[in-house]
């Protein structure tokens, strides 16, 4: 129903203002970082500050990257360094706003994160290998990520202590009455109202920030071999300077389109900001300001916005096209059918006999595998989301997959099977090294995944857990609220509300046959259930029943779906 589709496009379009401006400190593989190192070990000054030759190096293969994961045709390594270097230029002013806001990042928040990343990788060694690939030591590396916190504690600051009017808050809580706030009152809104605002108007204003030091910023000390490094102005008009940076960004979003040549991208990118820019001047024309303090792609947004709300409040609602909107959409206002209810979701980990079972399976499948029939039997046999392509994982390179199963691709010889299982946390793999770019550092494999799953012994002993726990719940010995404590439990918030008949059950996902029994279940009933998705105990504590939407009920709501969709329709109209 397009009214559905409709309410999701006019949550509030203000978020992609937000777009663009926190670069993630993640990188890939630096190449090219022994270059000239002769005259300079950096590549550039940012307001006295060396930028090192690695930190650039890495922000040119990490865009390079992930624009090729978009685009089947390269993007050229200038475009990629201009990119790169205003991403540098960006994470430089957001340093030196949360120094001038004096926010501290202690060595702890530092070691916490570290941790974290080193969790993920129990390999020590193959950790310090990655880091020392992708030019970082353990000193520049702790920077980085001390440098990230800041940024994340610079921006949450300014978010937080960004502050709106009685009137702001209102009219943000009427754009989302029917969409993100539906079914709750202002006051009952409020909080996260004040949220949003506060995300909004702080995102807003540090990219007034960013902008501003950008446009005082002192870029010197240039490497030769590096060249030019800040953006071109492609194209004026109406007043907006549009440039190559703009329409790099833009490419990007082309991509999920469809558009997978780069180049293309590229002209799409620039023909859909011109048709931006001539909202923008229709903006301008019926009274909106621009605002100069943003950058030019959030400026024609701004306008856009302004624009947005100029439309709908003209639009002129007429109480018979009202009513035959609301017939034609009636479904849509209808009351449905939901619950409220406490469940307990029981985690059946598998057993070590269970793992047995899965290898040995793995076993057999290994002495009957080869390069020939690799493919057919992946497809028979493969319990990964690769099983349809007989198991084709196509080209990686190192610290893309997981250490055990990179270790062995990489070791193993090409056009033969690996002649060991390999354990991971998803399993037990056989795997086939297709080929291999010893230049580039790459291989080719395919693999055949065998999932260790819990047994029917297994759940057999969690359901007795289970049960005894509804026991223990309907004698009053224990309560759901102690129950989400216990270590049985996957959930600590334990009531689920707005249960749709459908099978959907927010925070766990789809589950048809617990939906059905909750709504089958009398009020307060304990009962317990396993299904395809797992264990549960639950009570049902709310039911609301169906009701035909009437029109007299619902008519403010009728009214800005109404709006919507004709502001959807003049938009396209301009």
């Amino acid at each position: 129903m397009a009214i559905r589709s409709l309410r999701k496009k006019m949550r509030p379009v203000i978020w992609m203002i937000t777009i663009g401006f926190f670069i993630s400190m993640l990188t890939v593989i630096v190449s090219n970082i022994s270059m000239g190192l002769k005259n300079k070990q950096y590549a550039f000054k940012v307001n006295g500050n060396k930028i090192a030759i690695p930190e650039l190096e890495r922000g040119i293969n990490n865009i390079s990257n992930q624009y090729g994961q978009y685009f089947t045709t390269p993007m050229d390594r200038e475009e990629a360094k201009i990119l790169a270097v205003d991403n540098i230029l960006t994470n430089e002013i957001l340093k030196e706003i949360g120094n001038d806001l004096k926010v501290k990042v202690s060595s702890s928040e530092v070691k916490v994160k570290i941790g974290a990343i080193e969790a993920q990788i129990p390999d020590k060694e193959q950790f310090k290998r990655m880091l020392s690939a992708q030019g970082y030591t353990k000193k520049t590396f702790e920077q980085s990520i001390e440098d990230s916190i800041l940024v994340e504690k610079t921006r949450d600051k300014i978010v937080e202590k960004t502050k709106s009017s009685e009137e702001e808050k209102i009219s943000q809580y009427e754009k989302g009455r029917y969409s993100e706030y539906l079914g709750k009152t202002y006051e009952v809104a409020k909080p996260l109202v004040e949220k949003n605002l506060k995300e909004v108007n702080g995102n807003k204003e540090l990219i007034k920030l960013v902008e501003a030091g950008k446009k005082e910023a002192k870029l010197d000390d240039i490497r030769e071999n590096y060249g030019k490094i800040t953006p071109t102005v492609e194209f004026e008009e109406d007043g907006f300077e549009i440039t190559n940076i703009d329409i790099i960004k833009g490419a990007l979003y082309q991509s999920f389109y469809g558009v997978k040549d780069y180049n293309e991208a590229k002209v799409k990118s620039t023909a859909s900001i011109k048709d931006e820019i001539k909202l923008a001047k229709i903006a301008m024309d019926r009274g909106a300001e621009k605002d100069e303090t943003l950058p030019t792609m959030n400026q024609i947004m701004d306008l856009k916005l302004q624009l947005v709300d100029n439309i709908k409040e003209n639009i002129v609602v007429n109480d018979a096209e009202i009513k035959k909107f609301f017939n034609e959409n009636k479904e849509v206002y209808n009351i449905e059918a939901s619950a409220d209810a406490n469940i307990i979701n029981f985690v059946v980990n598998p057993t070590d006999l269970d793992m047995e079972e899965a290898k040995e399976r793995t076993d057999k499948i290994l002495k009957e595998v080869d390069a020939a029939n690799f493919s057919e039997m992946a497809k028979k046999y493969s319990e990964g989301p690769s099983a349809p392509n007989g198991g084709d994982l196509g080209w990686f390179g190192k610290g893309q997959m997981i250490p055990e199963f990179e270790t062995a691709a990489f070791k193993g010889e090409v056009g033969k099977v690996y002649p060991e299982v390999v354990k991971s946390k998803f399993g037990y793999h056989i795997i086939f090294v297709e080929n291999k770019n010893e230049e580039k550092g790459q291989v080719k494999a395919s693999h055949i995944l065998i999932k260790v799953s819990s047994g029917e012994e297994t759940f057999k002993k969690v359901m007795g857990t289970a049960k005894t726990v509804a026991e223990e719940l309907k004698t009053n010995k224990l309560t759901f609220e102690d129950a989400g404590k216990k270590a049985y439990s996957k959930y600590k918030v334990v009531e689920y509300l707005d249960i749709k008949k459908d099978g959907y059950i927010k925070s766990l996902g789809y589950d048809d046959l617990l939906a059905k029994k909750i709504f089958e279940s009398n009020l307060n009933e304990i009962s317990v259930i396993k299904t395809e998705k797992g264990i549960y105990v639950f009570q049902k504590t709310k039911e609301i029943k169906f009701e035909e939407a009437d029109f007299d009920k619902v008519r403010d709501r009728v009214v800005y779906d109404y709006k919507n969709q004709k502001l959807m329709e003049e938009m396209k109209k301009l």
